[in-house]
């Protein structure tokens, strides 16, 4: 019996195995067994999983958030992370590893920079959030003891990540654009050219993203909040050929662009008086810098308010009287979740900021697929779930 049960379960946890046979009960989607585990609360009292029904999801991954809730005491209420409960030792270090891992699959690796010098990289393989120790180190984000410990094999890698993602929690960047999107299902973060790729948006949207990015500092990388510029974009896999050379305006607008004839620094007004930039590409761009924070200055790269702007000859006060009228904000984005038409402020408005980077993301969905509708019920201690409402 007890090797019929454990054939079971591991059909169970291999989706590659089986159908998609069991219901998520909050919006009858079809999902894999595994799957609705990872939305179950793990109770103290009762050592078995409990399934969150009802409008307060409070399992559900969160971009704002470095971790999600996985485990509950029904009789305090308390509701904790993985680490918390094994940290406040409410669970014991198999359970804690246990959940852990559905939540999140590190993987370290050794890189090299530019000048060939090596570095320890860990990168979470389920969400693409990754840390370079010693810029952790160098920040004073962790402590030399801690990554000793886990080099002598004293704490697991899952451990090792967690204390990482506790202890790195960045503020809110209120200048960020949109630097990518992130996957509500499984809190993936994705960059914007992946999600095109991806089919999460639309090209449109994805090259309007990727504007803003980089007439305001340069194209992001969304796993490390690091900004690069086109052509190293172009070197990391961020863009590709097409986006290049469609936004290689852009980047001159925060670069600034050289007068053919007097060969200082123009402003962007000036460059499009001149016909050396596209006026309506100037426009966006214009408007992606008012609406995460300010105009640029192209000489020292510092943000101005709309007076100094004018004053400094970076704007004009007609075309400022018309950067500040909403009603002319043109519905450049369509959202990946809803696939509405906004504005890039409501884009801004409607995106969440990054737990691990302090940059802004917008949500996006998978594409709802169908299974196939069956009745298996399994009870196995550790492995066995109820309904929790």
């Amino acid at each position: 019996m007890r090797q019929r049960n454990n054939t079971i379960l591991k059909f169970l946890h291999e989706p590659s195995s089986n159908a998609k046979c069991f219901h998520n009960p909050n919006n009858r989607k079809a999902m894999y067994y595994c799957d609705l585990l990872k939305m179950c609360l793990f109770s103290v009292s009762s050592k078995c999983f409990l399934l969150p029904v009802g409008e307060r999801k409070i399992s559900s991954p969160s971009a704002e958030k470095s971790h999600k809730i996985s485990v509950i005491d029904i009789k305090t209420g308390a509701e904790m992370t993985s680490y918390e409960a094994y940290q406040k030792k409410c669970v014991d270090k198999a359970t804690y590893l246990e959940l852990s891992k559905q939540e999140f699959d590190w993987k370290e690796s050794t890189c090299f920079d530019s000048d060939g010098n090596s570095f320890l990289l860990l990168t979470d393989l389920k969400t693409g959030v990754q840390f370079n120790i010693e810029e952790t180190l160098n920040q004073g984000r962790i402590d030399r003891a801690v990554v000793n410990k886990y080099k002598e094999g004293l704490i697991t890698i899952n451990e090792f990540g967690d204390i990482l993602l506790t202890s790195s929690q960045p503020n809110k960047d209120l200048r960020s654009p949109i630097a990518g999107f992130w996957l509500s299902e499984t809190n993936e973060r994705i960059p914007v050219l992946k999600a095109s790729r991806k089919n999460l948006v639309d090209r449109v949207t994805a090259l309007r993203c990727l504007e803003a990015q980089v007439s305001t500092g340069g194209i992001i990388d969304p796993f490390t909040g690091k900004k690069y510029s086109v052509s190293e974009a172009l070197q990391r896999e961020l863009i590709d050929d097409g986006c290049a050379k469609q936004i290689q305006q852009c980047e001159l607008i925060f670069t600034g662009i050289i007068h053919p004839v007097r060969n200082t620094v123009m402003s962007a007004v000036e460059a499009m008086s001149v016909n050396a930039l596209d006026k309506e590409m100037g426009m966006r761009c214009l408007e992606y810098q008012y609406l995460t924070g300010g105009l640029i200055d192209p000489k020292s790269h510092s943000r101005l308010t709309m007076e100094d702007a004018i004053k400094s000859g970076v704007i004009d006060a007609v075309t400022a009287t018309k950067m500040k009228d909403e009603k002319l904000y043109v519905k450049v984005i369509t959202c990946p979740k809803t696939k509405k038409k906004l504005t890039y402020k409501e884009a801004l408005e409607r995106a969440v900021f990054d737990c691990h980077t302090g940059l802004r993301l917008l949500e996006a969905t998978q594409p709802m697929k169908t299974g196939i509708s069956s009745l298996y019920y399994v009870a196995s201690s550790l492995f066995s779930f109820s309904y929790f409402f």
